[in-house]
């Protein structure tokens, strides 16, 4: 299998975070949907797609920079097409 790693850039749109989701990712991790919006938004941010971890080599791994939590972030994605109307992982 081959990855992918790269920088985009900023990332324009907002992905879309589930209440569910939401929940989870405060619950487990402390972490808000403007918080890892922020890390997928980040200039610098590293893309890795796929992620090494995923199961199914649909998610997508990025790591940046929130600046209101002042953390990198690693948030999984799903590209919408493969996860439905949910982007999250």
């Amino acid at each position: 299998m081959y990855y992918t790693c790269h920088t985009l850039g900023p990332v324009s749109g907002s992905v879309n975070w589930p209440e569910l989701h939401a929940h989870h990712m405060w619950d487990s991790h402390h972490i808000t949907p403007e918080q890892a919006q922020e890390a997928v938004e980040d200039i610098d941010a590293l893309w890795i797609d796929p992620d090494p971890t995923s199961k199914t080599g649909i998610s997508v791994r990025v790591v940046g920079y929130s600046h209101s939590l002042r953390e990198i972030l690693c948030v999984i994605l799903i590209p919408p097409k493969q996860a439905g109307t949910d982007g999250t992982a």
